[in-house]
């Protein structure tokens, strides 16, 4: 065909809508993708060739086509003569209200590129409404041509999003378009009027800092099918107050939560390993937080200063608290450690100064340099004879610490493990070497 425009549709809505179009676009003359049955010409055989470019922006039928579905979408890609039949695509918008219609088009003979854009019987996006350059409109239509990518992906979906909710979009939550298996990078990010969002199912990854900085958004349902979310995902989502993570959840990023300081309560997913650095970093109201069997680590910083955080259940599965982990938690009265635990890391539950007791079990075998410095209430720890070493100023600045029991009788312990501390009084073996360390730092101590 001489002047060979290559179309390329990608339909995008529920299965059972692309089902049902699927069907449909097959049903034409002999069993295949015709235009007359998406817009019957007139009837008899005098129908004027411009008639036909108006109605179906070219004057013969497509040719070469290959459809298909695939990753939950549809796809239709076929040749006209001329140019693209972009009045097809409009009308079977208006049949099919409810489904996206992306629809590129490239003739390089006349230059000709460009994409459209159908929702509910309208044009709601072109290549004229993109503030980019025509040579960068080109590279980008040339580059998806032959794709299976939405090329939203990489235009501007926000703007569609406007054109599809209209005037009331400040008022009503935010759409994501059907189909969509993973929400872009700052996809929303600093959306100020975004109050509410509904992640449609289907959807297996939200990326780094997708909703980052919506400080409005008080609302997101999270759908089954999620598996990951990125890095700041959530970062800095001040009104957020709370959020159920589905179950099929597996990686939560590095201060994926951080600054949401009004999230109140989080239940970390059983299919989580990690707890990513930072992940609730600066949680100021975050009181409870549910961390399941599953877990293996808990990263550094992961709740730094949640504020509000009263009591914590460290689950058989860890076996590392990472530093910093629970820094200035000043609430955080109750923790309970499973003998699991190898390390205490640095700083790990420093300045935690509502907490008065402590059992350190027996699988733990180091503590961090101050891992509970400054914890000013604490009055009373144990520590199992597997621990092997009390890093530097691991309970220094404790200045209520009155009973410790050493267990471990050639225990390492540094000369200022214990510094600050005025009340202790240490319980270990005879002959132990805690003995001998309370002796050289002046330490009142028991035999046992």
């Amino acid at each position: 065909m001489s002047n060979y425009c290559s179309n390329y549709m990608m339909i995008k809505g529920d299965k059972e809508t692309l089902a049902e179009m699927y069907a449909y676009l097959q049903s034409g003359e002999d069993g295949e993708f015709d235009f007359a049955l998406i817009v019957p010409p007139p009837k008899g055989n005098q129908t004027e060739n411009t008639w036909y470019i108006e109605n179906w922006g070219t004057n013969r039928k497509p040719e070469d086509v290959d459809m298909a579905m695939k990753n939950e979408s549809l796809t239709v890609h076929y040749g006209t003569a001329w140019a693209p039949s972009l009045p097809v695509s409009l009308e079977l918008s208006k049949k099919f209200p409810e489904v996206f219609i992306q629809h590129t088009y490239s003739e390089g003979d006349m230059g000709l590129f460009g994409f459209g854009v159908f929702h509910k019987g309208q044009l709601m996006l072109s290549e004229d409404d993109i503030d980019e350059d025509k040579d960068q409109i080109i590279e980008k239509v040339i580059e998806f041509i032959d794709s299976s990518l939405w090329i939203l992906d990489d235009f501007h979906l926000d703007e569609l999003m406007w054109r599809v909710n209209g005037e009331d979009q400040l008022e009503n939550p935010l759409s994501i378009l059907p189909g969509t298996e993973a929400i872009k990078p700052k996809a929303f990010m600093d959306r100020k009027d975004l109050t509410s969002i509904v992640i449609p199912i289907g959807v297996t990854k939200i990326v780094n800092q997708a909703f980052k900085g919506c400080s409005s958004l008080t609302s997101i349902v999270l759908p089954e099918s999620l598996k990951t979310i990125g890095e700041s995902a959530f970062e800095d989502c001040s009104a957020l107050t709370f959020i159920v993570l589905p179950v099929s959840i597996r990686t939560l990023g590095e201060m994926a939560f951080g600054g949401c300081t009004n999230l109140t309560s989080l239940q970390i997913p059983a299919g989580v390993k990690k707890i990513s650095n930072n992940l609730c970093d600066y949680c100021t109201n975050l009181a409870t937080v549910g961390i399941p069997k599953g877990v293996k680590e808990i990263g550094e910083f992961a709740f730094n200063e949640c504020y509000s955080l009263t009591s914590v259940e460290i689950p058989h599965g860890v076996n590392l608290i990472g530093e910093n982990a629970f820094y200035r938690c000043y609430k955080l009265a109750s923790v309970v450690i499973q003998e699991n635990v190898i390390e205490i890391a640095d700083s790990a539950f420093s300045e935690c100064t509502a907490l008065e007791s402590l059992l350190i079990p027996q699988g733990v075998e180091y503590i961090g340099v101050a891992a509970f410095g400054e914890c000013t209430g604490l009055s009373s720890v144990v520590i199992s004879d597997g621990v092997k070493e009390l890093g530097r100023g691991a309970f220094s600045g404790c200045s209520n610490l009155s009973y410790v029991e050493i267990r471990n009788s050639e225990i390492r312990i540094y000369w200022n493990s214990f510094a600050g501390c005025p009340k202790v009084v240490i319980h270990a073996p005879k002959g132990s070497s805690a003995i001998e360390y309370a002796k050289a730092q002046k330490i009142q101590f028991i035999e046992e």
